[in-house]
């Protein structure tokens, strides 16, 4: 969990800048602001679906391609346990969005 935290800060805080820096296209809830994913999870309707299926999935897919972790960069909990964890970090980053390039 601490290198999910990790992860999750420095995308927020640390978006990539620079000549050199690749853009990187975010497609569906990513480019959402976190403020919106509270918003649609308080609704706890479709939305909040949505912007959960797209935060899995991008999980999935750093556990499948980062090659410094052992593949399960959620260790000790599961899909609610990390959904609560970003509930508590998004207030004190309401208009970052979730994956930054």
């Amino acid at each position: 969990m601490k290198t999910l935290r990790s992860l999750v800060f420095l995308a927020v805080f640390l978006p990539s800048t620079g000549a050199g820096a690749q853009q990187v296209v975010i497609l569906g809830s990513g480019n959402n602001s976190c403020g919106t994913w509270m918003e649609a999870r308080r609704e706890n309707g479709y939305g909040s679906l949505v912007h959960q299926a797209w935060v899995t999935g991008y999980v999935t897919a750093y556990n499948n391609y980062a090659v410094d972790q052992d593949g399960n960069v959620t260790a000790g909990t599961d899909a609610d346990g990390l959904m609560s964890w970003i509930a508590a970090l998004i207030p004190w980053i309401p208009f970052s969005k979730p994956a930054v390039p």
